[in-house]
């Protein structure tokens, strides 16, 4: 069984907040995150314009953990796509490749802090 995972990115940080974990959808327009940041307890997503960003259960030839977000070696994203975790070329593609049918080798950056890969 797949572990349940998330990672939240703040765009106000400039970083990955760790150690957070989804409690439930406080409305359509966010999560609310529990653990956020060293005695931050809870807060909600829309309030720092956080992006969650789940573990697809998979990792990589060095053992990097993948999340929704990361870019391969090959500048692919990982995504999640019509119930399926896949890889895209970019973010509004239309064509995508499930992970279970494809071998990620190495997560080289995100979509995040390496922007300059998609180009």
């Amino acid at each position: 069984m797949r572990e349940i995972k998330f990672r939240a990115w703040s765009p106000n940080r400039n970083g990955f907040v760790s150690d957070c974990y989804p409690i439930g959808l406080k409305d359509k327009s966010g999560f609310r995150l529990c653990g956020v940041g060293e005695g931050e307890g809870c807060q909600d997503t829309e309030d720092d314009g956080l992006i969650l960003e789940q573990f697809t259960g998979l990792k990589d030839k060095n053992g990097v953990e993948i999340y929704e977000g990361d870019i391969d070696s090959f500048d692919w994203i990982v995504c999640f796509e019509k119930g399926v975790f896949c890889l895209k070329q970019s973010l509004d593609a239309r064509i995508f490749i499930p992970l279970c049918e494809t071998d990620i080798t190495e997560i080289i950056g995100n979509i995040h802090q390496h922007p300059h890969l998609l180009q």
